[in-house]
């Protein structure tokens, strides 16, 4: 082999080492988990109120995450304070565009409601179906808005207690992993 050929050779294995090792960067860097949390409002026809959330999600693939969620709210009903708690878990879809992700998803959990001035406590399974849009700063922040549907599937008393509640939250969250 000439010299000639040689430097060929070593160029080319270069080229094609360099171009198999170049990976994107955001390949290298999935990060699977997901921590946020944010604040908004809770809105039913009995009233409207402060709601703050937090959230842990992971990564499933491209398309799916498993997610967590925690729910406390303040809502007022017909002038009376009370507040609700809302734990839930269940799954997200999401597509990844650029640096926007839309999402929908299920969640399945239970709803404690308390109304302050009476004292009295309610509870019952619920099925929320979250929506959301989100924008990824870096690998690592991103921001959103996300609207939330709540339905108590055992309504006690629709007198005391809205079976059908809405969530608007706008949130923050923090990607990590390896």
């Amino acid at each position: 082999m000439g010299r000639r050929s040689a430097a060929s050779a070593a160029g080319i294995t270069a080229a094609a080492a360099l171009f198999v090792c170049a990976t994107p960067a955001h390949a290298r860097e999935a990060k699977p988990w997901q921590v946020g949390a944010g604040a908004g409002a809770i809105i039913s026809d009995g009233g409207a109120g402060p709601a703050f959330v937090a959230q842990g999600t992971y990564s499933l693939g491209s398309f799916f995450d498993a997610m967590v969620d925690l729910t406390f709210a303040f809502p007022r009903r017909d002038g009376l304070a009370s507040y609700q708690l809302m734990p839930s878990a269940g799954f997200l879809y999401k597509l990844d565009v650029f640096q926007w992700v839309p999402y929908a998803g299920a969640l399945m959990g239970y709803s404690w409601f308390r109304q302050n001035s009476t004292g009295l406590t309610l509870g019952g399974p619920v099925l929320s179906v979250p929506f959301g849009l989100d924008y990824v700063f870096d690998g690592s922040l991103s921001v959103g808005v996300q609207g939330g549907y709540h339905w108590l599937l055992l309504s006690p008393d629709p007198a005391i207690v809205d079976r059908n509640v809405w969530t608007v939250i706008a949130r923050a969250e923090y990607r990590f992993g390896w």
